[in-house]
């Protein structure tokens, strides 16, 4: 958008991404600019108990929310903007995955980033944990 209508216009879309995000997310949820065209969402609590995949999904529904909501926004337009939204998701376990500190966080959520960007864009792709392991000499069944 900077390079075709400008910054001011590039600043705009900034601002209407950002009320759409902000209108997706609960008030727990920590929204804030990353660099350039790029947010980082922290949503705790997002799952049920520390089922991994109950998490992804509930952060799917708000990343895909979010995706759609741009989407309807900018081809909704007299003249439509050509955007896209693509997302990298992280799961994380609590307490398994204390040891994931917050750049490998990001460091996780960028390579998806990355994925989500080569496979045609518009699309979120996620992280999520292995599941924790059994010990050996943890009882079975």
């Amino acid at each position: 958008v900077n390079d075709t209508l400008g910054h001011p216009q590039g600043d705009a879309v900034l601002r209407i991404i950002s009320k759409i995000v902000k209108k997706e997310v609960r008030a727990i949820d920590l929204v804030g600019r990353y660099g350039g065209e790029e947010f980082i969402i922290l949503l705790p609590e997002t799952g049920f108990g520390d089922d991994p995949t109950s998490a992804a999904a509930g952060a799917l529904l708000v990343a895909e929310r979010i995706r759609k909501g741009v989407d309807d926004e900018f081809r909704g337009l007299q003249k439509p903007l050509n955007l896209s939204v693509s997302v990298g998701l992280v799961v994380r376990r609590f307490p398994e995955d204390r040891t994931m500190d917050q750049q490998e966080l990001i460091r996780l959520a960028d390579e998806q980033l990355y994925k989500a960007k080569t496979s045609g864009k518009n699309t979120v792709c996620v992280y999520r944990p292995e599941p924790a392991q059994a010990s050996p000499d943890a009882p079975h069944g």
